[in-house]
């Protein structure tokens, strides 16, 4: 046998799934039936006790190919959404939408599993090991939060927003749900084949944790500053394929001034992301009708709208949010934008690839974000934090404007990804942040989940999906701080760091 060949088929063999391999993927899959809309959270309980059984006793490279497989069952499944963005709405082809959506997931599942899943090959030991699982899987969630812009979808804490263990999510936000969610994954092991002791051990520590996490949905972490606000939520559900269709402009602006109609003793009327399907100067005549309406009445007007100005011998595109009151018009613009949604990361070479990556409303360059200290929006003295779309995901970002406003204000446009799970995904996630920083939030959407969300993270009304209607709700602002808003996910990350510092001193220690 010659020395290629040796070392030639144990690689190619590595990328051919084992018997393993294919129960990691399964158990990744299973994962997306713990999120809404399917809401069977025990499942991610089971499928990170799973990868951490099939991961005993391998080495770094077959751990590695083991959670590259497992993290492509989850991505492939989880973000399966993708493809509908891709094919229905990107006008791409069948084949060409299946492997973009492949490619996906196998990408993800690389820097956001494999990575990981390797170093725990090589660095866990004895009673380090269910330790070093639990801080692995925390730190690479919040890898995923900020690398490559991030792409926080999916941390395993938002499955548990309707269960005990919610309660921890004031203390330390969603990343500290998903480490306590893991840790129980680990005990469930000794739970099932553990010895008596251990088995009681555990059966205590997830007690434990499941008793602290009902008594800490018993705290209110912050109190109302006044009295509710009057909201008006409309959603316009104009289908995606038609909505910047240049002869849909005008009928867009009249369904949605048509669904307000009756709506202008309310307080606040917020329209959803994009609503208006023109840039602000094309629509000038609207913008002071809408203003002369809110004079009137004495309330605000929230809208989005694509929003352009020259900025050094340039056009600058923004993703906007507009706050029109009767003495001014006050603009938000979008912070974190989507790569390939908003803008194109090496546009000419991806542009050439598929036309999805030439959306009809963005612009050739792309949006820019905007200013990362921009201020809050208003409805008479009540502070909005506003978020547009995919900036809710951002646990970091929301709690920093929390901070500055009483009710968190979201607008989005999920037609993107049809009937799929994708926005009931991002609808969790939204109730997620609301709960974290104990406010109320109210999400208006194109054609949903339009909602009120409580500040325990409970909705308080909806409208159905593919419903043309206006929701009524009366959030309040709020005051004060949860633990979270001041320490954000510290006290964790460091907890994390020093569970793998210890690992990897126990490994390099003769």
């Amino acid at each position: 046998m010659s020395l290629p060949a040796r070392i030639g088929r144990p690689r190619l063999a590595a990328f051919v799934p084992s018997r393993g391999g294919l129960l990691a993927a399964l158990a990744g899959a299973l994962n997306t039936l713990a999120f809404a809309p399917f809401d069977f959270w025990p499942l991610a309980i089971a499928s990170p006790m799973a990868l951490y059984l099939l991961l005993r006793h391998l080495d770094p490279l077959a751990a590695f190919f083991r959670g590259l497989w497992y993290g492509i069952g989850f991505w492939l499944a989880g973000v399966s959404w993708v493809y509908v963005s891709i094919h229905t709405y990107g006008y791409t082809p069948v084949n060409v939408a299946v492997f973009l959506t492949v490619l996906f997931a196998v990408f993800l599942a690389a820097i956001f599993f494999a990575w990981w899943t390797a170093l725990y090959g090589w660095l866990s030991r004895g009673v380090m090991r269910p330790l070093l699982f639990v801080a692995l899987w925390v730190l690479a969630e919040w890898v995923r939060s900020w690398l490559f812009t991030g792409f926080p979808w999916l941390w395993q804490g938002y499955a548990f927003i309707d269960t005990p263990l919610a309660g921890f999510a004031p203390l330390g936000g969603a990343l500290l749900v998903s480490a306590l969610a893991t840790a129980i994954a680990v005990l469930a092991v000794d739970l099932v084949r553990g010895t008596r002791h251990a088995r009681l051990v555990a059966a205590g520590a997830i007690g434990t944790m499941l008793l602290a996490g009902w008594g800490l949905q018993q705290v209110a972490w912050t109190t109302p500053a006044g009295e509710p606000l009057r909201v008006s939520l409309v959603q316009g559900n104009i289908p995606q394929d038609m909505k910047w269709l240049t002869e849909m402009q005008q009928p867009t602006i009249d369904i949605y001034a048509h669904l307000s109609s009756g709506e202008w003793d309310r307080d606040l009327i917020v329209w959803p992301e994009s609503a208006i399907p023109a840039y602000l100067h094309e629509v000038q005549p609207l913008v002071e009708a809408l203003q002369a309406q809110a004079r009137a009445h004495g309330n605000t007007v929230v809208t989005g709208i694509p929003y352009v100005v020259r900025h050094e011998g340039r056009l600058v595109y923004h993703n906007t949010v507009l706050g029109i009151d009767d003495e001014s018009v006050a603009m938000y613009h979008k912070v974190n934008l989507v790569p390939f949604g908003e803008f194109v990361p090496f546009a000419e070479a991806f542009r050439a690839i598929a036309p999805f990556f030439s959306l009809p409303m963005m612009p050739l360059d792309g949006f820019s974000p905007g200013a990362d200290d921009q201020p809050p929006l208003r409805a008479g003295n009540t502070a909005l934090a506003p978020l547009v779309c995919y900036e809710v995901v951002y646990a970091d970002y929301v709690r920093r404007n929390a901070a500055r406003a009483g009710i968190l204000l979201t607008v989005s446009n999920d037609a993107w990804f049809g009937g799929s799970h994708g926005p009931h995904q991002h609808f969790q996630m939204a109730r997620m942040r609301a709960l974290e920083n104990g406010r109320w939030m109210a999400r208006a959407t194109n054609t949903g989940i339009t909602a009120f969300i409580d500040p325990r993270g409970k909705v308080t009304g909806r409208i159905p999906q593919f419903e043309r209607a206006v929701l009524r709700g009366r959030p309040t602002a709020m005051k004060g701080s949860t633990p979270f808003m001041v320490l954000g996910h510290w006290p964790l990350l460091v907890a994390a760091f020093a569970a793998l510092a210890l690992a990897l001193r126990r490994c390099l220690t003769p």
